[in-house]
């Protein structure tokens, strides 16, 4: 076994919280993102894709969303990972948008519908997510 997969066993072992693994750099997303089977490329562009305005979101959407490997993942890794949402949602779900017209700043359009991933927790793990259109 890695280094770095030792460091993220302790690290999800213990429950460290975010601020103090990013500040101690035990491991990069890169080595989260593996350690989930997830693509640390993929992840990068999701978060910068900001309401799926670049339509990159829409490409990757079933890649990055395997709810067996996400189920029970910490709240604080999950945001490491895909980064801040679009949107917050009530009891702290987490909405990602994947719009259809965004104007000339990459901005939403306010009457836009939209492909949606609204994920769901319960005691800061995350319980399930689902695809929602909105229109």
């Amino acid at each position: 076994m890695t280094v770095h997969k030792l460091n993220l066993l302790l690290i999800l072992s213990l429950g460290l919280s975010s601020a103090t693994w990013a500040q101690k750099e035990i491991c990069s997303t890169k080595v989260l993102a593996k350690a989930y089977g997830l693509n640390d490329s993929m992840l990068a562009i999701w978060r910068l894709d900001k309401y799926g305005c670049n339509k990159q979101r829409l490409v990757f959407l079933d890649s990055l969303f395997k709810l067996e490997r996400l189920i029970n993942i910490p709240k604080k890794l999950f945001l490491i990972l895909y980064g801040i949402p679009d949107d917050f949602g009530p009891n702290g779900t987490l909405i990602y948008r994947n719009v259809m017209h965004c104007d000339h700043k990459n901005i939403a359009a306010k009457e836009t519908s939209s492909l949606d991933v609204v994920v769901f927790f319960q005691d800061d793990r995350l319980t399930f997510f689902e695809k929602t259109f909105v229109d």
